[in-house]
């Protein structure tokens, strides 16, 4: 069962050179990115669920200052079966 909070991952992280025109922003969020480790054989990458909106918080400030990618990440909430960002 979908726990209430989840993190969001941007697909495709802003260039950090030249950044993101409002024409071209990256509005595509996923849960899983599934980056593939070829010396394991194994996805790198986890869905982040989480029960409170506490925890969701801790582990989207630790995914924001580990990745030097400059994607975005962001919460959302459980609502009526679909995940909805919180604000």
């Amino acid at each position: 069962m979908p726990k209430q909070y989840a993190i969001q991952k941007q697909f495709i992280p802003v260039d950090p050179n030249t950044g993101d025109p409002l024409r071209t922003r990256r509005q595509i969020w996923v849960h899983k990115i599934g980056q593939w480790n070829r010396d394991t054989m194994t996805e790198n990458d986890e869905i982040d669920e989480f029960d409170t909106l506490a925890e969701a918080q801790t582990r989207l400030d630790e995914l924001t200052s580990s990745d030097p990618s400059s994607r975005v990440y962001r919460i959302a909430e459980l609502v009526s079966g679909a995940y909805i960002a919180v604000e």
